[in-house]
């Protein structure tokens, strides 16, 4: 035997597999024999999972190439395999949810994670049309992973910037949400412990596998747009029933044989929310996908027990919303349902397709837009924008703010200061204007819906009077070829036409309420500039306990003593 090299023969301690060494001296003078290393490895009763081909690259490498060899696998057992109960693992769509569930189960060291395919039938099916979902009021369980889908945007839908039907349009398309993890489903809130309680690792802003992308506009990143929830849509796969594995033994390499206790898993179950239809788990309902340490189900209200900040992210949701706190500057909150928010309303954008109530008061800071297709309720109105097509009740007061609302305007004990409110029906205030004369304009009877279609397209008309204009100029002096100006101008033309046609339609429904009237409980003041339909009035003094209205034999805008009650 030559003293040029040293030969190692090293098993694992689970006797699972055999490690060859081969350490070179120096230059080889003869091929390491295979018999040796056979013989070592009889020595210690390996008799299994012989790999032979290692073994002589092994050799050739060290005899050849004189390369020393270090724990070179030469010898493998077979793994044993843990008999496996069934339990529920989550669409591709909610792989994000994976880390939360992770679990280091042992069904068997070579076992994949399972998974369901990609092409899984409804694996795929996009949210409906609503903003996002919630899982906030818990955040230390929450998942932030950016919905794939939401909307009730910012307009009110019709045949341009704002439609007939007033309400909030359906077709605002949200940020695009995080790539899929690659990771694969692994069971849905499984024990690796086997104590029957799933262990969902906890979620910090920024960091953590639950952390989704921030959207990037004009290459700046907006930290609002990462939220805290995941929303689904109704009839969207959540899960899928992994059916049970059976054990299977396994061998050492020397040939004894190795078993595994048996997995116990314990899953969450479909809860509230949630079918089960063919062994997979569709979403009853769209809302937002939530758990607990028993089941996984879909809740169509959510509940922030803090303020929408950094740390929820902007609320895009199709359900109802409960805020207990506040809303952060610059924060915007877009819901399909209703808004209950327990404290005071800082607004800068809000847009609900349900009815909006605040304990306390609504401050827009100047900017602040809040738009419902319901009715709004709240203490007090502040420097805010307010477009409803319900009512507005309010109780104190309405300070510097615009109201625009398809109802009435009810504050029956508090007074208007400032600022402008149309309605289509009855203002109901107590003081309106004050001592110093602030000018505060009132529109009755007016649908400002269809007062700004018509803003709209009257604008449009402008715009291609000036076009034409414009147009012909260039062909005077010979800028633009005929047979173009002649097909420029058949275009404006058209486009004329059209708003001429919207607009002969738009008029008739603009003063739709003559029968609107302004109650003042208790004073009005000049500087009051009072409209109803077309007619307007302005007082001259203040004036206590009276009625406003048009007089329709007379053509103007009355007022009469109102009754005492």
């Amino acid at each position: 035997m030559s003293t040029d090299y040293e030969i190692s023969v090293q098993p694992r301690d689970d006797w699972m597999q055999v490690f060859l060494s081969i350490r070179v001296r120096g230059p080889l003078t003869e091929t390491i024999p295979e018999e040796e290393i056979y013989t070592r490895l009889t020595t210690l009763g390996v008799t299994q999972g012989i790999d032979i081909p290692a073994i002589r690259r092994s050799i050739e490498a060290a005899s050849r190439h004189g390369m020393s060899q270090k724990r070179v696998p030469i010898a493998h057992g077979v793994p044993p395999k843990a008999q496996c109960p069934g339990y529920y693992i989550f669409a591709p769509k909610l792989r994000a949810l994976d880390p939360i569930f992770r679990q280091d189960r042992d069904c068997g060291p070579d076992e994949k994670p399972d998974r369901l395919p990609d092409n899984a039938e409804g694996a795929e099916v996009s949210p409906s049309p609503g903003p996002d979902s919630g899982g906030v009021s818990d955040p230390q369980r929450g998942l932030r992973s950016a919905p794939e889908s939401q909307s009730t945007s910012g307009t009110f839908a019709g045949e341009s910037p704002v439609g007939d039907s007033g309400g909030v349009s359906d077709s605002q398309a949200a940020h695009p949400s995080k790539p899929e993890s690659p990771s694969s489903g692994g069971p849905v809130g499984h024990s690796a412990s086997g104590t029957g309680k799933s262990t969902p690792e906890k979620s910090t802003p920024g960091k953590g596998p639950d952390y989704s992308e921030p959207v990037s506009i004009h290459n700046r990143v907006d930290y609002r747009e990462i939220q805290s929830y995941l929303v689904v849509s109704r009839g969207e796969i959540l899960a899928i029933w992994k059916q049970p594995t059976p054990g299977e033994p396994g061998y050492d390499v020397r040939g004894r044989q190795v078993t595994l206790p048996n997995q116990t898993i314990t899953t969450l179950e479909p809860g509230e929310g949630t079918r089960v239809e063919g062994g997979r788990v569709y979403a009853e309902v769209t809302g937002k996908l939530s758990w607990n340490a028993k089941s996984f189900f879909v809740e169509t209200t959510i509940r922030i027990k803090g303020n929408i900040d950094y740390r929820v992210g902007n609320i895009r949701f199709p359900g109802n919303l409960i805020l207990e706190g506040e809303v952060r500057d610059r924060f915007k909150v877009w819901i399909g349902g209703t808004l209950d928010c327990l404290h005071g309303l800082d607004v800068h954008q809000i847009m609900t397709g349900g009815a909006v109530t605040v304990k306390e008061g609504i401050i827009g800071h100047g900017r602040g837009l809040l738009r419902t297709k319901s009715r709004v309720s709240a203490r007090h109105v502040e420097n805010c924008t307010i477009e409803a097509l319900g009512d507005v009740v309010l109780e104190k007061a309405c300070y510097n703010s615009r109201v625009y609302t398809r109802g009435s305007v009810i504050l029956p004990k508090g007074r208007i200061v400032g600022g402008q409110v149309k309605t289509r029906d009855t203002i109901s205030a107590g003081v309106v204007g004050n001592v110093a004369e602030s000018v505060t304009e009132l529109v009755l009877g007016i649908d400002f819906v269809v007062e700004r279609m018509v803003d709209h397209y009257n604008t449009r008309q402008q715009a291609i009077r000036s076009a034409r204009r414009e147009l012909a100029r260039e062909a005077r002096v010979g800028r633009i070829r005929e047979q173009r100006a002649e097909k420029r101008f058949a275009q404006l033309m058209e486009e004329e036409e059209y708003n001429n046609e919207q607009l002969i339609r738009l008029l008739p429904l603009l003063d739709v309420n003559d029968t609107a009237a302004l109650e003042v409980h208790d004073t009005i003041y000049p500087g009051v500039r009072l409209r109803i339909c077309s007619l307007q009035f302005t007082p001259t003094k203040p004036l206590k306990a009276v009625r406003f209205f048009i007089d329709k034999e007379n053509g103007i805008i009355s007022y009469e003593k109102l009754a005492r009650s």
